[in-house]
C-alpha cells in the first residue's frame, strides 16, 4: 500500500459491517489471490457491488496503476483500516528479529534482578539499622534501670 502505508508501517484494522465500507476505504480481507494463498491484503476499494447476502469489493493497492484481477468478498473481510504507526511497525520488526528479541529479554531479565537485589539489599539494611537501633534502646534501658536499682539500695 505504498506510498500510503509504508513498509514497516503497523496497520490498526477495525472489524466494519460490510454495509459500512465505502469508495475509497482501505480495507483488510482473506485474498482470493491464488498467488497469495488466502493471505490476508490490505488494498482501497475503487467501487462495491451487491451480490445477494454479500458484497464485492473492487480493490487496488495505492502504488498499483490497475485494479485487482481477484475482488475481494464481504465474506472475507477482516474490517477497515482505522489507524497506523510506522514507529510501532519498526520495533514489531526489530523485536521479530532473534539477534535483538533474545538480548533485549536477556537484558529485561538483568535489569529486573538487579532492581530486585537492589531493593533486598536495602531493605535489609533498613531492618539491620532497625535491630541496631532497638538493640541501643534496649541497652540504654538496662543502664537506667541499673542505674535506679542502685539508686534504690
Amino acid at each position: 500500500m505504498e506510498p500510503t502505508y509504508g513498509v514497516d508501517t503497523m496497520i490498526l484494522v477495525k472489524k466494519t459491517d460490510p454495509s459500512e465500507i465505502k469508495e475509497g476505504d482501505v480495507i483488510s480481507f482473506y485474498s482470493s489471490d491464488p498467488t497469495l494463498d488466502g493471505a490476508v491484503n490490505t488494498h482501497r476499494v475503487v467501487s462495491i457491488q451487491q451480490e445477494d447476502d454479500h458484497y464485492i469489493y473492487e480493490t487496488k493497492g495505492d502504488g498499483n496503476n490497475v485494479i485487482d484481477a481477484y475482488p475481494a468478498d464481504s465474506r472475507y473481510l477482516v474490517g477497515k483500516v482505522v489507524g497506523s504507526s510506522t514507529l510501532i511497525g519498526k520495533l514489531s520488526r526489530l523485536a521479530a528479529n532473534p539477534l535483538i528479541f533474545i538480548p533485549m529479554i536477556l537484558v529485561s531479565l538483568a535489569l529486573i534482578l538487579i532492581c530486585n537485589v537492589v531493593s533486598t539489599v536495602s531493605l535489609a539494611g533498613k531492618i539491620a539499622k532497625e535491630e541496631e537501633e532497638e538493640a541501643v534502646r534496649e541497652a540504654i534501658r538496662e543502664i537506667r534501670e541499673k542505674k535506679e536499682n542502685k539508686g534504690k539500695e
